[in-house]
């Protein structure tokens, strides 16, 4: 499916689609943080290109109210990871070739 990322004040990372939102998936949410902590304003990269490919998915929750919450589960080749977002970042820095 397609949607667009946002994050929300209260609810933190969501998808939106069609005319429904889901929560990001726990385990994309910590990927986010983790960039975070390596990267300039990570949110601002992701914001940058909204779109993105996922999958509704379902967890489990023992202390919510639901204990089965779908979430939106981004998909991403195997090696991509949220660095890619912003082509530029290594601009600059590499060697020339001699």
């Amino acid at each position: 499916m397609k949607g667009t990322i946002r994050k929300d004040q209260e609810k933190g990372w969501v998808i939106k689609f069609e005319e429904s939102e889901l929560p990001l998936h726990p385990n994309d949410v910590d990927e986010i943080n983790g960039w975070d902590k390596i990267f300039d304003n990570i949110e601002a990269r992701i914001l940058s290109q909204p779109e993105c490919d996922f999958e509704i998915v379902t967890g489990f929750n023992s202390s919510g109210p639901e204990h089965f919450p779908d979430y939106a589960k981004l998909i991403k080749e195997e090696d991509e990871d949220f660095s890619d977002l912003d082509a530029t970042l290594m601009d600059g820095i590499e060697e020339d070739p001699e």
